[in-house]
């Protein structure tokens, strides 16, 4: 499982996000998600009701073109 620390870190470093402190003092995190009619989400990440994180892995690399109108739904 990712640490609290590891994602406040990728949030912050990566995405760029300036959320203040407390923000990250409620962050839940779920492994391999069902979001709809079986598309699975590797990691959905909710850090303080105010950001809402989908990490979708691929095994291959042309499958993304088949999910990614899928995916635009939840957007």
């Amino acid at each position: 499982m990712i640490t609290n620390e590891a994602i406040k870190a990728f949030t912050r470093e990566i995405l760029g996000c300036d959320c203040p402190e407390e923000v990250f003092d409620k962050i839940v995190y779920e492994d391999d998600v069902q979001i709809d009619s079986g598309i699975s989400i590797s990691h959905k990440i909710n850090i303080g009701d105010k950001l809402l994180i989908y990490v979708l892995i691929l095994k291959q690399r042309n499958k993304l073109g088949s999910e990614l109108p899928e995916l635009k739904k939840f957007i």
